[in-house]
């Protein structure tokens, strides 16, 4: 009886677990892209029930669902961030983003905005772990909200709108900036 000798190519096997694993990502909705450890993960398409061990860039638009970063989130200029029943442990922090809207999530350590920003919108969500600043922001919405910290829109910001929501320590505005407050607590030194 012949003995046969198995003469694959001994990466091909790599090559094709890696293949599937690619194809089960991009099918799955899921376009991150992850550097070395404890680089933070580039996402510009979809997390979605998943854990995130550390920070992630959003470039382009970028929706996390039903997952939890343990880190931070950065928003690259220009890009817009969509937070749909997730949980973000660091701080959500975004350097002239176009949009970030947050619905049904929990933010463990606040959101800061420098440079500007189109839309800020929360939604049934609860900002526990610091406050909310926004410096040049067009539109502020927050409705069925808990920010246990402050909320600061300075800069040129243009328009607020708090509905059924709380602001547990403070809200400044700048001078000029259009605001209602229909059925929320606000709490804490009040300037608009």
């Amino acid at each position: 009886m012949p003995i046969l000798k198995n003469t694959l190519n001994p990466f091909s096997a790599a090559r094709t677990s890696l293949a599937i694993a690619t194809f089960a990502l991009v099918t799955a909705g899921t376009l991150c892209v992850a550097g070395p450890a404890g680089a933070a993960q580039t996402c510009s398409s979809t997390i979605s029930n998943s854990t995130v061990p550390g920070d992630v860039v959003v470039s382009g638009r970028c929706v996390i669902s039903g997952s939890t970063v343990e880190g931070g989130v950065s928003v690259q200029p220009g890009a817009t961030l969509v937070v749909v029943n997730s949980s973000v442990q660091g701080a959500v922090k975004g350097e002239q983003p176009k949009e970030i809207e947050i619905k049904g999530s929990n933010l463990d350590k606040g959101i800061s905005i420098a440079g500007g920003i189109d839309v800020l919108k929360l939604i049934s969500s609860t900002v526990d772990g610091g406050d909310v600043t926004a410096s040049g922001a067009k539109s502020v919405v927050i409705v069925q909200s808990s920010l246990l910290g402050g909320l600061v829109l300075k800069d040129d910001s243009r328009q607020l709108s708090i509905r059924d929501s709380t602001v547990a320590k403070g809200l400044s505005c700048n001078r000029g900036m259009s605001y209602q407050a229909i059925g929320s607590t606000l709490q804490g030194k009040t300037g608009c």
